[in-house]
């Protein structure tokens, strides 16, 4: 049974995802004051959809029924924290298109997160459905504040997923930006625009190329990892002003494993950087590489006046090749999912590095009932793999109640010292609703030719 976590208040509610039915998402939306219409858009379906699986018409697909426990968790988590002062607006969506690969053990996911200060400004962004494969994201900075530059951001908003709709084929980004400086000028409009491509592949290993375009936009953090690092390719130009027209366009030609793209606002960068839009770059990056980057009511995020209008959009990719979930308590289950990856780890590694590595994913699974064990979770644990021609990523995430401290992954004796003295990487961060993700990572001998994983800077 799969199990998911929500914390209400001090109380804790287990929903089964594969038992959520339509009486209970009704339930569920009524309690948080959502319409149907409202619902629909959270999770990137429409309001017929919702309506049908509220009245038993329809079954929702586990895509959906994900989507759902996300979105509610969110809620959830945001009533819990709704006393605290100064809480800013925080919005998770899901808009993108459900992406369909060859192998249907294969999971892909892209998770988006928006937030935005204050509600009605000159930053929006978007994410335009270009094929069954691949999304336009678009994020769009009129100058002013406030209330005084929210309509022009709304119809400029409007004007650019009216360009790419009209377009027959996938449009190019370079052409997109120049259209839209024709725009600004004829509106008489002064705005910036940054625009990414995401288009999907399938094959045993599920990957994405990416392109990036900027016009007088700061340049977005596209992060892979762990081990972490910033593509240099992603760096589209510092922020130029907008008379000069469109940056260069950068392509990296595949992603495979995590990886993350951030796009900040230079109001957003100005605060982070003290002043200095460019400076802003290094706490973001630093927090987006750390364990609360999933967490949005972080300090790094929320700290220092409101100078000018905010936002911040992050895109995690979420591809792995499997996934299995089970009882920490489901030794005979642990032994089984070892036994996978002792197999797969050995196609690439030596017996003596397989058994180095499995000695640090069973760490990592053992230490689910030492930090985050739960007993009205029941000890749920899901392990997430992935192998391309570099690396070896093994996911283990849990959803008790997140009781690690720095200090305990520092320390010389702890689980964590194990896991860094046999894996290549070892990474965790905290789930927004508490539990915690550890991912362990081998690397490989790399092969001739080279390839996109070869031209990460640290």
């Amino acid at each position: 049974m799969t199990n998911n976590k929500v914390a209400i208040d001090t109380q804790i509610i287990l929903i089964d995802i594969s038992s959520m039915d339509g009486r209970k998402i009704r339930n569920r939306r009524i309690v948080h004051g959502l319409t149907q219409v409202q619902l629909a858009e959270k999770v990137g379906r429409s309001q017929s959809t919702i309506s049908a699986i509220e009245a038993g018409r329809s079954e929702p697909s586990p895509l959906l029924k994900n989507r759902l426990t996300r979105v509610f968790e969110h809620l959830e988590s945001e009533h819990k924290n709704a006393g605290q002062e100064g809480m800013d607006r925080r919005e998770t969506v899901f808009d993108l298109p459900d992406i369909q690969v060859a192998d249907q053990q294969a999971q892909t996911h892209l998770g988006i997160t928006r937030w935005r200060r204050p509600d009605e400004s000159g930053d929006h962004g978007c994410v335009i459905s270009v094929s069954d494969s691949a999304v336009i994201v678009a994020a769009i900075d009129v100058a002013g504040q406030g209330t005084g530059a929210f309509p022009a951001a709304l119809y400029l908003l409007g004007w650019l997923r009216g360009q790419v709709a009209s377009s027959a084929t996938t449009p190019r980004l370079s052409a997109l930006a120049g259209h839209f400086s024709e725009e600004l000028r004829r509106v008489d409009l002064e705005a910036s625009l940054y625009l990414g491509l995401l288009d999907f592949h399938k094959g045993p290993i599920p990957s994405f190329t990416y392109e990036g375009a900027s016009y007088g936009f700061p340049p977005p953090l596209l992060i892979s990892g762990p081990p972490f690092r910033t593509l240099e390719s992603a760096h589209v130009g510092p922020s130029l002003p907008s008379s000069l027209g469109a940056e260069r366009v950068a392509r990296v030609e595949s992603l495979t494993g995590p990886w993350r793209l951030v796009i900040a606002t230079d109001g957003l960068l100005r605060r982070l950087g003290e002043g200095k839009e460019v400076e802003g770059l290094r706490p973001l990056r630093k927090w987006q590489t750390g364990p609360n980057r999933d967490i949005l009511s972080s300090p790094a995020l929320r700290d220092g006046p409101e100078a000018d209008d905010e936002m911040l959009i992050t895109i995690q990719s979420e591809v792995w090749q499997e996934e299995t979930v089970f009882s920490a308590d489901d030794t005979a289950e642990r032994n089984r999912l070892l036994l996978q990856i002792r197999q797969e780890h050995e196609q690439v590694a030596s017996s003596e590095e397989t058994d180095g590595f499995l000695q640090a994913v069973l760490e990592a699974i053992e230490n689910v009932s030492d930090h985050a064990y739960d007993k009205k979770a029941g000890g749920i644990v899901r392990v997430r793999r992935l192998m391309d021609h570099r690396y070896h990523w093994v996911e283990v995430e849990d959803e008790g109640s997140n009781r690690i401290k720095p200090a305990d992954v520092r320390r010389s004796n702890s689980g964590f010292s194990v896991m860094r003295r046999f894996a290549s990487a070892v990474d965790y961060r905290r789930r927004p609703t508490g539990g915690t993700v550890v991912t362990l990572v081998a690397k490989h001998e790399p092969t001739t030719g080279g390839g996109h994983i070869d031209r990460f800077t640290k």
